[in-house]
């Protein structure tokens, strides 16, 4: 028969076990060649601390680049609110201009309204100063001749116009009645690049282009029959020419002009040219 204390103190006396220590996790970086050939490396705490500081100087330098975006995205606002100041100046300074354009052409004194100066003759030429009113009973000369008041332009007309016409041609219409004036405006000076203006057209009932009453092409006011500038007509800006075209419609009954004087302004208003024509009226069905 077992000895079953003598088993039991074995049981209890024998030493216990040991226990299997933990190891710590390593990392292993593994690299296989297409041959088939495997190379490991593990990673030390060299290679460590490099990835830690190239990845706080990426850190670093997009916390800069971000910096610097910023600030210039700041300054380009600004300077987009300063150019939309200047802008809003610049077309107030036009309406302005503008207003005071409109305001001088409702101001601006008539033919009518305007008196005429009187006027010193020189030596050994009759005065053309208004007389007075003869009394009852005392004979009366003829009349003296009146000055009509023409418009004055700042400048005078430059001795060579950089700019000419030619092809002037006039037409009725049998059936239109109206009346169109045709002509080409050209770039005479080679030293102008590009010529740029505008033109008006003023028609005259008289042959021998005075400085009567006109009709102006398109509407702007005379003076004395000369445009003054300041209204601007059929713009042009040419290297070479282009062809110009005015009309009088029937209401204005176009067959009693015998003159057409075309003045032509610059972008400034002054005055380049100023040349007569007269008009040959052609039937054009």
């Amino acid at each position: 028969m077992e000895d079953l204390s003598r088993n039991m103190a074995e049981k209890i006396n024998r030493p216990p076990h040991p226990k299997a220590r933990k190891r710590p996790r390593q990392w292993t970086l593994m690299m296989v060649s297409d041959d088939g050939e495997v190379m490991t490396a593990r990673p030390t705490e060299g290679l460590r601390n490099l990835l830690l500081v190239l990845l706080a100087i990426s850190l670093a330098a997009a916390a800069a680049f971000f910096v610097l975006w910023n600030q210039s995205r700041t300054e380009n606002a600004q300077l987009r609110e300063t150019v939309v100041a200047f802008q809003r100046r610049l077309a107030s300074m036009g309406v302005d201009k503008e207003e005071m354009s409109a305001l001088l052409a409702v101001y601006r004194p008539s033919p009518e309204e305007t008196p005429a100066e009187p006027e010193t003759a020189p030596p050994g030429k009759p005065s053309t100063a208004p007389r007075p009113e003869p009394e009852a009973g005392e004979e009366t000369g003829p009349a003296p001749p009146v000055n009509t008041p023409m418009a004055s332009y700042d400048d005078a007309v430059p001795l060579v116009s950089p700019v000419g016409i030619e092809d002037f041609e006039t037409t009725l219409g049998e059936l239109s009645g109206a009346l169109t004036v045709e002509f080409r405006i050209t770039n005479i000076d080679p030293d102008v690049e590009k010529a740029e203006g505008h033109v008006i057209l003023v028609l005259r009932p008289d042959g021998d282009g005075s400085i009567g009453g006109g009709l102006a092409l398109p509407p702007a006011t005379l003076i004395g029959g000369r445009p003054t500038g300041n209204e601007k007509g059929q713009a042009f800006s040419i290297t070479n020419f282009k062809r110009i075209r005015f009309t009088a419609g029937a209401e204005t009954r176009p067959e009693r002009f015998k003159t057409a004087t075309v003045f032509v302004f610059n972008d400034k208003g002054k005055l380049l040219m100023e040349e007569d024509f007269p008009i040959r009226i052609e039937p054009n069905p």
